[in-house]
């Protein structure tokens, strides 16, 4: 890990799985997360919340819980975007992230690797990238391994292979593994402390040069198998308008929003 390691990760508890054990090799950590993990509409009161709000507080405080057994300096950022919500939103959060960027100087960026997974993790991966691009002096990117589609299911710790990169396997400590299973534990809103999440193992990679206009791998993507509210095509679109957006040859209408959003499955 670098000095100074700023994690991007789409909602609170992903940098924990992804990266809760490496993490404390740092000096120093920022923790950006994109959206509040709220749910969609109607899941808070489903799983014991009175509303939305009360649930994105719950995960705010969870997060903060994990990260108080890390010894290190560390800071929260919130960019607010609604769960699920994240890629009708990629170039607003690249323009934040690059300001982020900018201001906070960063040895090392974590984010999500660009998969199909959850349409959230690919708009940050998307954000993630069209900022640090602009950035007169490069900055180490890195993907951290959160879960991927393997027939059907999703399989935490890995990657999908690619052949441009390899992969960096850091072996955890025993205090670093136990460490963060107890981190996994705070997180009582996901119940995350119950899914098979490698303790041993985490996965790391230089990030790849996507295409982000089109889906990663041929063939459904796993958010839209598991209905996560968003399509290949929709996806498609709004990749093509947020690199239009971020450049600034193309501008946001909210008519266009709700059509795309009538696109998809919420």
């Amino acid at each position: 890990m670098g000095r100074h390691v700023m994690v991007v990760a789409a909602h609170p508890d992903d940098e924990t799985i992804s990266a809760g054990g490496s993490i404390a090799d740092a000096e120093r950590i920022t923790l950006v997360h994109v959206t509040d993990g709220s749910g969609l509409r109607g899941h808070a009161p489903r799983i014991g919340f009175p509303s939305r709000q009360a649930y994105a507080r719950a995960r705010r405080e969870e997060v903060c819980h994990a990260f108080s057994l890390v010894p290190l300096e560390k800071d929260f950022i919130e960019l607010g975007v609604r769960d699920q919500r994240a890629a009708f939103a990629i170039a607003a959060i690249a323009k934040s992230l690059r300001l982020l960027f900018l201001d906070r100087k960063p040895d090392l960026i974590l984010t999500h690797a660009f998969e199909g997974t959850h349409p959230d993790h690919d708009a940050t991966a998307m954000a993630v990238h069209l900022a640090s691009r602009t950035l007169a002096t490069p900055v180490r990117l890195f993907e951290m391994a959160g879960y991927t589609n393997t027939g059907g299911k999703g399989i935490y710790g890995s990657f999908l292979p690619r052949g441009d990169v390899e992969t960096v396997s850091v072996t955890l400590r025993p205090d670093a593994s136990k460490r963060k299973k107890a981190m996994l534990a705070e997180f009582f809103s996901q119940k995350i402390a119950n899914q098979p999440i490698p303790l041993d193992i985490e996965n790391f990679r230089p990030a790849s040069q996507y295409q982000f206009t089109s889906t990663p791998y041929t063939g459904l993507p796993f958010y839209e198998q598991q209905r996560l509210g968003m399509t290949r095509r929709v996806w498609r679109i709004l990749a093509q308008r947020a690199q239009r957006e971020f450049e600034g040859t193309a501008q946001s209408t909210h008519l266009w929003d709700w059509l795309l959003r009538l696109m998809t499955y919420v």
